[in-house]
């Protein structure tokens, strides 16, 4: 049965910290990432894949794509990494019957007290919540999970 061992929001997507620290942590078998703009971007997507170890099976996907691919990975053992760089892609995934339980956020904006989070932002993670899905900001994986709280003040679109 396939497990989605993390599920994260990244606006840099591959980079130090994803490799060094988020990979061993969670020790996945497959990493997707679902970027329709990168999807369409050889040289960059070429880029990103040259920094993945070569150990880990990963595919940059649509966010289509993804939904069929992580369906047909249902009955699979594997253990899938997911990221994205906003969390509209994991609200449209979980409309879509992409069974996540948690996402987690990198970017300092979902910490308490940080900037304010932009407004569509804020629509996808009200949307999340309203399907029990646990959301959460934390930097590096030995660092305490915070609870992202919604009621601050967002950018104007």
């Amino acid at each position: 049965m396939a497990e989605i061992v993390l599920a994260r929001v990244d606006d840099r997507l591959i980079h130090g910290q994803i490799v060094n620290e988020w990979i061993s942590a969670v020790n996945p078998t497959h990493l997707i990432i679902i970027d329709d703009d990168l999807v369409t971007d050889k040289f960059m997507s070429d880029i990103y894949r040259a920094l993945i170890p070569i150990w880990l099976e990963a595919k940059i996907l649509s966010v289509d794509s993804a939904v069929s691919y992580l369906s047909d990975m249902e009955d699979r053992d594997v253990r899938l990494f997911i990221l994205a760089r906003t969390p509209e892609i994991f609200d449209e995934l979980v409309c879509r019957g992409v069974p996540i339980k948690e996402v987690s956020f990198a970017d300092k904006m979902y910490f308490q007290n940080k900037i304010a989070i932009p407004k569509a932002y804020q629509n996808a993670m009200r949307q999340l919540t309203a399907k029990n899905v646990k959301l959460y900001a934390i930097q590096h994986p030995s660092d305490m999970k915070e609870e992202i709280l919604l009621n601050r003040k967002s950018k104007k679109e």
